[in-house]
């Protein structure tokens, strides 16, 4: 399928419980990822940014 239509790979679609995200976007994307893990990445962020 993917041969014959490469643009789909342009156009992810992800599906969970309650949410469907068609396209690439990174900010909306990240909806998908847990809050907890969400809130662990931001807080290392701001320690490595600290650290600079």
């Amino acid at each position: 399928m993917l041969c014959a239509e490469p643009r789909l790979l342009r156009r992810p679609i992800i599906v969970d419980a309650h949410k469907v995200q068609i396209g690439f976007n990174d900010d909306e994307i990240r909806q998908f990822v847990p809050r907890h893990i969400r809130r662990l990445e931001f807080m290392q962020t701001m320690i490595d940014a600290a650290e600079i």
